[in-house]
């Protein structure tokens, strides 16, 4: 293991550990999949007594199926919403013709927007942002792929998944961060597990894990702790999607144990803890020992890898000794952050 890899494992955590949209969306001048929640989360449309703005801006929208041997898209209606930093400025409906080609003019260009298209599909929303329209950029073209859905369960897999361990006044701050793949060209609406709502995720929290945290990919309205699993109940869209999750474990006369458990085959599974004086070990991991990552103390850090691809239901087991706390802060050591609901799923 290179400390190339565990600089950039640092760097993506400190970017997720940070607070995060519910909603992501892609980067300027990309589309995407991207389940939009419910009802509210959709960008606010602006008061109905203002009338819309208008210029010399122009959006063409070209749809794609994106489902092999799927069926034509047909003609339909999409929503475009023009987004000035984040606030909606004006709504649209757009007639799309059969071919999945559409078009819509005079639209404002100062101050810049940004448009986003919002289809529905299959029951799913889907939804991307194009490029910004301004006085230098009066046109721009927003292709986007939308997909059939399935109930049937993909291979689904976790690409990579990395567990990031610092201390903190309550004990051992986790941080995991795990990409999904879903290999296949359909959306998968998931399963249902013990009530009438599917789930496409249920990821496993420690049993000793305390005040959850949900990053990246998560939906808090969609969102449900169920016996200890972490259970995601928004569909699962081609392709790769980002998720993170923190908590605290907590520490007695020095040390602590918690157990991690692989939701799915992973590809690579990497746990760094902190190079302050303690010992760690981790059952079921192969030890890289001491790494370098930067200058000082800080700069290194104790990394522990799985040796080969995990398996669905394979745990691993972090102990360390001889922490240290720090002293207390006036400051929450994490994030606040929406948290799962937690009572159970309705019964069927």
């Amino acid at each position: 293991m290179k400390a190339s890899l565990i600089c950039c494992t640092l760097a993506v955590a400190l970017a997720m550990c940070l607070p995060a949209t519910w909603a992501q969306s892609p980067p300027p001048g990309q589309t995407g999949p991207a389940m939009l929640p419910p009802r509210s989360g959709k960008p606010a449309a602006p008061a109905a007594s203002q009338p819309a703005p208008t210029g010399p801006g122009k959006l063409t929208i070209q749809l794609v199926q994106g489902t092999k041997d799927g069926p034509p898209l047909g003609a339909q209606n999409v929503t475009v919403v023009l987004l000035h930093r984040d606030a909606a400025v004006r709504a649209d409906q757009v007639a799309i013709d059969d071919k999945g080609h559409g078009q819509l003019e005079h639209l404002p260009v100062m101050p810049p927007v940004r448009p986003k298209i919002i289809v529905t599909h299959g029951g799913i929303e889907e939804n991307g942002i194009g490029g910004t329209l301004d006085t230098n950029n009066l046109s721009i073209t927003m292709t986007m792929t939308v997909y059939e859905t399935t109930d049937q369960a993909p291979a689904w897999s976790i690409a990579s998944r990395h567990v990031l361990v610092k201390t903190v006044p309550e004990g051992l701050q986790v941080t995991e961060m795990f990409d999904t793949h879903n290999p296949t060209d359909r959306v998968w609406i998931g399963q249902r597990e013990g009530g009438p709502v599917p789930v496409t995720l249920a990821y496993p929290i420690p049993t000793n894990a305390t005040k959850l945290t949900m990053g990246i990919g998560w939906h808090p309205g969609l969102t449900r702790m169920v016996e200890g699993r972490l259970m995601n109940l928004m569909p699962m869209f081609p392709g790769d999607k980002r998720y993170a999750v923190g908590y605290i474990v907590p520490v007695k006369d020095g040390q602590t144990s918690f157990t991690l458990t692989a939701p799915a085959p992973e590809g690579q599974f990497l746990v760094v803890l902190p190079n302050d004086g303690s010992v760690a070990k981790a059952e079921g991991l192969q030890d890289l020992g001491i790494i370098e990552t930067g200058p000082g103390p800080e700069g290194k850090c104790h990394a522990f890898q799985a040796p080969a691809a995990v398996k669905t239901g394979q745990t691993a087991t972090i102990t360390v000794s001889g922490i240290v706390l720090p002293p207390p802060t006036t400051r929450p050591a994490t994030q606040p952050a929406s948290q799962p609901a937690r009572e159970p799923m309705p019964a069927k």
